[in-house]
């Protein structure tokens, strides 16, 4: 997630937080799907990918580590050449908690939940 879209994020909580009575909540899901993304939430109804926000803890990161070695004798072969995962994309199963935004129109993953 940007800065400046985190920022909005954040504005859009105080203002909810202010103006209705509803508010924010924390809620807790599961993923019934992972593509399209969806969620049920606390057993009672469905969120699915318009719904959603999800922050970096949620979203799938990979790095590269290839690399080559030069030496005086010369080069050597290409080595770690596959991507490796540092945080999974979710996955059908896993609990996540919710933050309820935007009079419940909205929903931001925060994490998923171990366990």
């Amino acid at each position: 997630m940007s800065a400046n879209r985190f920022i909005d994020l954040i504005k859009t909580i105080e203002k909810d937080s202010r103006s209705r009575e509803q508010g924010f909540a924390i809620m807790y899901g599961t993923v019934v799907s992972a593509d399209p993304l969806q969620i049920k939430v606390d057993n009672r109804f469905y969120l699915d990918e318009e719904s959603l926000i999800l922050t970096t803890n949620v979203i799938e990161k990979k790095i590269s580590l290839s690399h080559t070695h030069t030496y005086a004798s010369g080069t050597t072969d290409a080595a770690l050449e596959s991507d490796i995962t540092i945080i999974e994309a979710l996955s059908v199963s896993e609990k996540v908690m919710l933050l309820r935004i935007e009079d419940g129109q909205r929903f931001v993953i925060l994490d998923r939940l171990g366990g």
